[in-house]
């Protein structure tokens, strides 16, 4: 996990109000959350525009992970402990007794870990099981420029349809997404 801290921006009164009515309970559960300023913003995230936001709810302490490394790392300790583990596998149903079934056969498991993220409400449906997972869109701005990194912390508007993230070619899928096989590597926002 890296520090990044985090920025959760207003620009309408009502939604700066509906902060104040929660930060409390935000601070009371352990959060560290603070109103700022829209200029103290703009200083904490130069890619966010003054003239366009009110105010930010800023929390300095807030991190950012890997997931796919999280799911990793589990599957290496499973594996370690004598787990079997399946990837790109496609499964198509699961029965109560533990069988999974695929397009190239079935498989009898003591224990499932579903590790499907955004599709594991779908996935958990085969075993007629009901997850409420929920996934909606975001819009994100990833930025490459080397003068940002270890600088810009993440930014999402309070209605969540903007999100600013930096990434490098050390995170190897969201630059594969982003800008592998560009001609000349980025040298802007992107």
């Amino acid at each position: 996990m890296k520090r990044v801290g985090f920025l959760v921006v207003f620009t309408e009164d009502h939604q700066m109000e509906d902060f104040r009515r929660i930060q409390a309970a935000q601070q009371a559960a352990g959060v560290d959350v603070e109103l700022v300023t829209a200029s103290e913003a703009v200083r904490l995230n130069p890619l966010l525009s003054e003239r366009a936001i009110l105010a930010a709810a800023w929390a300095r302490e807030a991190y950012a992970c890997d997931p796919a490394a999280i799911v990793r790392g589990y599957a290496a300790a499973a594996q370690d402990a004598g787990a079997i583990v399946r990837t790109e596998t496609l499964v198509t149903g699961i029965d109560p007794d533990g069988q999974l079934h695929t397009p190239t056969g079935s498989i009898l498991a003591d224990t499932i870990v579903c590790a499907a993220g955004p599709w594991s409400r779908t996935v958990a449906s085969l075993a007629d099981v009901d997850l409420p997972v929920t996934t909606y869109p975001i819009e994100l701005l990833l930025t490459v420029r080397p003068e940002f990194h270890d600088v810009i912390p993440g930014a999402i508007h309070v209605d969540g349809t903007s999100r600013v993230q930096t990434i490098t070619d050390q995170d190897p899928r969201d630059w594969q997404l982003c800008c592998a096989g560009s001609p000349n590597r980025p040298t802007f926002p992107v």
